[in-house]
């Protein structure tokens, strides 16, 4: 699938086939990468295309502010799911989307056309989707609502089938284990064609789910146990106690807990090991580190509790998973 870039400021960006040096962080196994790099800025994508859907991800930073346009070919239906910092962004047939950390959006538009409002010195990171109309037609039996949004999507109407919706934990650990895919190229295929299948379903979960009007929570309530979690994921090394962010977001320590557990369906303390497990399954994979600095990076003075813990959350221990890289 094409994809181009555009800016007032830098023109046309030409991306190419390289891995910028000293980059060490997420690689999409099996995955193009593509990348552009310069002292003011960089923008860096990794794609993989399957018979029904494509992976990309995306960073982009800039030191001085500017709006980037993103054209590409049409195919299927896109998802875009920010996994760091919120982002401005705009579609000439549906209009603004302001997208927070842990949203996403899906949406169907003709041109294809999307312009990033980007801040200086900011680093975004994307998770973006891309499925083809056969593979969400799957899921209609499922979602029966969803038939009305796909009959738009055959006429070649624009259609917007959600709009700044927070992902479940299911969904984030989803989108970062199909970053991480730990299998080699004979499973691999086998293992997105799979998780994407699982990812879809769960977005639409999120979406045609219904909450009694009693147990909803105001946007105020969900905005600061979203600024809760995200004190907790920004620094995974301290342990906060709920009275300290029950008082950094404004909420009473009862109303931050329950509503923590309804937004994300695990606690606070399970939230912090969830993301302690998931950097340090990160670090195994993408980097040479030790095991003990990686435990250590995790938030785990003494290595035999973090291999303890690691073994508890993922049923292999962080030696097995080194070996099998």
């Amino acid at each position: 699938m094409e994809l181009s870039f555009t800016s007032h400021l830098l023109g046309p960006v030409q991306l190419s086939a390289v891995i910028p040096e000293g980059y060490n962080d997420i690689r999409l196994p099996g995955g193009q990468f593509r990348s552009w790099v310069r002292e003011f800025g960089r923008i860096l994508v990794q794609e993989l295309a399957g018979e029904h859907y494509i992976i990309r991800y995306n960073i982009f930073q800039f030191l001085q502010r500017l709006t980037l346009r993103i054209r590409e070919d049409q195919y299927g239906i896109p998802s875009r799911l920010i996994l760091k910092n919120n982002l401005i962004y705009k579609s000439p047939e549906v209009g603004r989307l302001y997208l927070r950390e842990n949203q996403y959006a899906i949406l169907h538009t003709p041109s294809n056309i999307f312009d990033l409002n980007l801040a200086k010195q900011q680093e975004y990171r994307m998770f973006d989707t891309h499925y083809s109309a056969e593979l969400v037609a799957e899921l209609i039996p499922s979602f029966p609502k969803l038939d009305g949004f796909m009959k738009k999507v055959k006429t070649g109407k624009p259609v917007v089938l959600t709009r700044e919706k927070w992902a479940s934990p299911g969904i984030l650990d989803l989108a970062y284990n199909i970053l991480q895919c730990p299998y080699d190229q004979n499973l691999r295929r086998f293992y997105f064609d799979n998780k994407i299948r699982e990812y879809l379903f769960l977005q639409l979960v999120e979406i045609y789910r219904k909450e009694p009007r009693s147990e909803k929570l105001t946007a105020r309530e969900i905005t600061s146990v979203h600024e809760a979690k995200k004190i907790i994921l920004d620094d995974i090394e301290q342990h906060f106690t709920i009275r300290h962010l029950a008082r950094k977001v404004g909420l009473n320590e009862f109303k931050l807990k329950s509503a923590f557990k309804k937004i994300f369906g695990l606690g606070i303390f399970e939230c912090l090991l969830n993301a302690r497990m998931q950097k340090a399954r990160m670090l195994l994979l993408e980097t040479d580190k030790p095991i003990k600095e990686i435990a250590l990076l995790a938030g785990y003075e003494h290595i035999t509790n973090f291999i303890t813990a690691f073994r508890k959350h993922f049923n292999y221990t962080p030696g097995s998973l080194r070996r099998a890289k």
